[in-house]
């Protein structure tokens, strides 16, 4: 009964080494699996970071585009402005060279007044000129006559 019991002290030694070893290499294998959480973790919060700083970047991104968006509406809306600055301007071009043109007709037709009552007080001062000079004639002959 002793050699049994020893025999199985020795097989329970045995297990209980094996249950060790065990034990260990569980052990190491939890410390091993810790650290990779750890390494994972970290690499997460690496990630994490990374993405935050990515959509902050991106955030920023819309913002430049937003106000850019904004800078193009106003621009366009400045085009728009002088376009019609233009075509009101146009017309007021339109309308002087109008004016001028009338103004210039009506100078015309002014001076080509002026011209005939400029002939017609020439002709008349001629016929005076010439009544002045007979009569001048005249009164000379009297003169010598007397």
């Amino acid at each position: 009964l002793l050699a049994a019991c020893e025999g199985e002290r020795k097989v329970a030694e045995g297990t209980l080494e094996a249950k060790e070893t065990e034990k260990a290499y569980l052990e190491k294998e939890i410390e091993s699996q810790r650290s990779r959480i750890e390494i994972l973790e970290s690499s997460r919060d690496d990630a994490v970071s990374r993405l935050t700083a990515a959509c902050q970047v991106v955030d920023e991104q819309k913002e430049a585009i937003r106000l850019a968006e904004d800078k193009i509406h106003k621009s366009n809306e400045n085009v728009e402005r002088q376009r019609e600055q233009i075509v009101k301007s146009e017309q007021r071009i339109d309308e002087l060279e109008q004016a001028a043109l009338e103004q210039e007709h009506t100078i015309r037709e002014e001076i080509e007044k002026a011209r005939e009552l400029l002939e017609k007080e020439t002709t008349d001062a001629s016929v005076l000129a010439n009544g002045l000079e007979e009569q001048l004639a005249q009164a000379v002959s009297k003169i010598k006559g007397i």
